[in-house]
């Protein structure tokens, strides 16, 4: 290769010059892979942790030059590429872009992941976007038909104990419908009485909400209810407040939440991300699209663990406008010169040339209806 002084390119034949640029891009795709996992080790490290800058995005943002989303995508897919060992491997052999491993990481999972690593060696970048388009949009269709389905086996029975009278109860809610049913009784659980120390052999009735207290404990100790108890008491609470103000609280002024965690970019714009009650099971986008049409929604910027935000970073600066630079010995490498890229290859026996990142397509049609097909087998089967 050529020092940086020279300029040799208008003496390359047309063909040279597209075998010195697939070759390179070989080179720049090892490259990135190499990047991106020097990426993860730093997070994982928290390298960037120097009391002001609040993420490794931040300090990519800040260090490496990248827009705020461009470098929490670049964080996302670098551990993303730790559960992907073929797809990572692939990118370190110079075989993958970052445009397609960036798609694949959206989707690919351990069942999935060899024969999307295939799709993305024979197709070009177009074709491995829509495959994960058209698979995200099946996969969303999937989680609506789940939803339909409990909506439609929703329901309660009960019957009373033949034994000792008690009420059964025997509940089967959607999950949006559950979720304030536990989060109802999480509020109600403060309202219910403290037992008394005093009751021993005895049993308390409060007037207030009729519930009885076990006198599973003796005098001076501290009363020991189990947490089923204590919801069976919460969901009488409930139950009696609904009565005294029938369904009056409901309108107007701020209901209980229920929080639900869903990427910006998949409520706007439609496009793959997280979905899923708080503490709770994933749920279609749509569900959450349909939820923030008439709920509060606060923004949160989080980070790659889920640890909330602010926007922006603190950075401190000299007198004459220099940075501070703040970082602990052994947290950051040199990435070295684009010029050394072969070399160092070289030395690590990796033989990137100009066919290494070609697509292999060849102009045939994508069959993507088969594609899918495949991979929702593979899901099922886990293989």
């Amino acid at each position: 290769m050529e020092g940086p002084g020279s300029d040799p390119h208008d003496t390359l034949s047309i063909g040279e010059l597209a075998s010195a640029i697939t070759e390179l891009a070989g080179h720049l795709n090892a490259a990135n892979r190499r990047w991106l996992a020097l990426i993860a080790e730093f997070d994982r490290r928290k390298g960037w942790s120097d009391s002001m800058t609040q993420s490794c995005a931040h300090w990519l943002n800040w260090q490496c030059g990248l827009a705020l989303g461009a470098a929490r995508e670049k964080l996302r897919v670098a551990h993303a590429l730790e559960q992907l060992p073929l797809i990572g491997a692939a990118m370190a052999r110079g075989e993958l872009s970052y445009s397609k491993v960036r798609a694949l990481t959206r989707v690919a999972t351990e069942a999935t992941e060899p024969y999307l690593l295939s799709i993305a060696l024979h197709g070009t970048a177009h074709h491995v976007e829509m495959l994960v388009r058209q698979y995200r949009r099946v996969q969303e269709a999937e989680a609506l038909s789940r939803e339909e389905r409990q909506q439609a086996r929703r329901c309660v029975s009960y019957y009373f104990d033949d034994e000792d009278g008690s009420l059964v109860l025997k509940a089967r809610l959607p999950a949006e419908a559950g979720m304030l049913l536990l989060k109802a009784l999480e509020a109600a659980l403060p309202e219910l009485p403290v037992p008394r120390e005093d009751c021993e052999g005895a049993f308390d009735v409060s007037a207030e909400t009729s519930q009885y207290v076990s006198p599973t404990f003796q005098r001076g100790a501290a009363p020991k209810i189990p947490p089923t108890a204590r919801r069976a008491d919460a969901l009488a609470v409930v139950a009696e407040s609904f009565l005294r103000h029938g369904a009056e609280a409901l309108n107007g002024g701020e209901r209980h939440q229920i929080v639900v965690h869903v990427d910006a970019e998949t409520l706007r714009e439609r496009t793959a991300g997280r979905s899923e009650f708080q503490h709770g099971p994933s749920m279609p986008a749509e569900t959450a699209r349909r939820l923030a049409c008439d709920c509060s929604v606060v923004t949160i910027i989080e980070d790659a663990q889920g640890q909330p935000l602010d926007d922006g970073a603190w950075r401190f600066c000299r007198p004459d406008g220099e940075s501070l630079v703040a970082s602990g010995p052994n947290h950051t490498r040199p990435l070295g010169d684009w010029l050394q890229l072969v070399a160092v290859h070289e030395k690590q026996s990796l033989h990137i040339d100009a066919h290494t990142a070609r697509t292999r397509w060849r102009g045939e049609s994508m069959d993507y209806g088969l594609a899918i097909e495949v991979l929702r087998g593979r899901e099922r089967r886990g293989v």
